[in-house]
């Protein structure tokens, strides 16, 4: 997890060392994210007065554990960083966020996404645009599996932000004390609610005359089970993970639907595995050398003619910056 802005006591050092170490790497022609861990030591043999000094241990070229809640306060509050103080500021207001991928317990295991997201927001602690305040949740498809979710704490303050991390803490806590795990089957080691509402002539099919599952039947996640008893769970858990990965379909009207999507694994032909495997990366270096050449995916764009039948914004994307 990680507390934004950091202490004053060294706050202007991690600057100082980030900035250094970013001209380092433009200088040799990086581009891109990069992300510096530090372990900051107060060293009273220095002056006796607890002063603290900061190390960088390790440079990362990617994206780190803490770009997320970084970008998404970033967003949602339209602040921007001031390299003069350290902090975030929207306007004359500094933001503060405190934020984890690992807010994690064995009981909520046994809710659901949208179990997950009405008690944060039954409780008043989702994140408000009119305050630019409030928490964002996150890593929601971990729920099932392991029991954890990701959650970004957005204040004015840092004991605000604090304070609403517990907030959220409480809420998870009641929502998982209320359901019922007496009522709850297993499936690939997900606890999930039987009690959901679908439509029964789904269940039609049970697991024993699907081959797929012969062939996977000495892994524990394709374990196989009575699809006449827990299709409905399968399927209600693939709508929330579609949900929360945004694998979703445009519709007319300005509606989403979520995209087709398999509920149990099925073979897939070996020769065609390794075909796939072996143009993995061609594909990849294929994509790598297009987007080094934006001119060329401008003059492409600018041939497609359905973009403009989508929306405007997906007619702009042709449009050189």
């Amino acid at each position: 997890g990680c507390l934004f802005p950091a202490d004053a006591a060294y706050i202007s050092q991690l600057s100082d060392i980030g900035l250094r170490a970013g001209c380092v790497l433009a200088e040799k022609g990086a581009r891109g994210h990069f992300s510096i861990d530090t372990v900051a030591v107060c060293d009273d043999s220095v002056s006796g007065d607890g002063s603290w000094r900061v190390f960088a241990v390790e440079v990362n070229a990617r994206k780190g554990g803490t770009t997320y809640p970084a970008a998404i306060t970033r967003l949602l509050t339209g602040a921007a960083y001031d390299e003069a103080t350290g902090a975030l500021l929207a306007g004359a207001t500094s933001k503060y966020y405190l934020s984890t991928d690992n807010l994690s317990s064995e009981q909520y295991r046994a809710l659901s996404v949208k179990q997950v997201v009405l008690a944060v927001s039954r409780a008043g602690l989702l994140f408000c645009s009119e305050t630019r305040t409030g928490a964002v949740l996150h890593l929601l498809s971990t729920l099932g599996q392991f029991g954890k979710v990701g959650v970004t704490c957005i204040a004015d303050s840092r004991s605000d932000a604090e304070a609403l991390y517990l907030r959220v803490c409480s809420a998870l806590n009641a929502a998982a004390a209320a359901v019922n795990t007496d009522d709850s089957v297993s499936f690939h080691g997900l606890v999930l609610p039987t009690n959901s509402r679908l439509d029964p002539n789904l269940a039609s099919h049970s697991s024993t005359s699907n081959p797929g599952h012969a062939a996977a039947g000495s892994s524990p996640r394709y374990h196989p089970v009575d699809l006449d008893q827990s299709v409905h769970v399968l399927a209600a858990s693939a709508l929330d993970w579609a949900a929360a990965h945004g694998l979703m379909m445009h519709e007319s009207g300005g509606s989403f639907v979520v995209a087709p999507l398999a509920l149990t694994p099925h073979n897939w032909p070996r020769a065609l595995f390794k075909q796939a495997v072996a143009l993995a990366p061609l594909c990849n270096e294929m994509l790598n050398n297009v987007c080094r050449e934006p001119q060329f995916i401008f003059d492409s764009l600018a041939r497609c003619v359905w973009l403009s039948c989508v929306n405007s914004f997906s007619e702009r994307s042709g449009d050189p910056p």
